[in-house]
């Protein structure tokens, strides 16, 4: 499942991020993830790479990616700024 999108990091600065986001989530409750549908990537293509599998948005999920995007800007990561499209890859 994809949570937040930070692309190539250095080592020492992942190990920092690791650390953080799991003091930063430490608390999260389990909750249930509902799968929406199932695509191939990239669409209409002939020769699609990939099989997704859509995830329906929910409050937890919403909550766990909010904790963990405020981790990576205080890490000072580039995040991306296009709206958060839960899935799995």
């Amino acid at each position: 499942l994809t949570l937040c999108f930070i692309g190539e990091i250095p080592a020492e600065k992942m190990i920092v991020l690791q650390k953080q986001v799991a003091l930063a989530v430490m608390n999260q409750k389990k909750f249930i993830i509902r799968l929406t549908d199932i695509e191939l990537f990239p669409p209409q293509q002939q020769r699609p790479h990939a099989i997704v599998l859509g995830v329906k948005l929910s409050k937890p999920l919403i909550h766990l990616v909010n904790a963990i995007k405020t981790v990576a800007q205080q890490c000072s990561l580039t995040i991306e700024d296009r709206p958060y499209l839960p899935h799995i890859t």
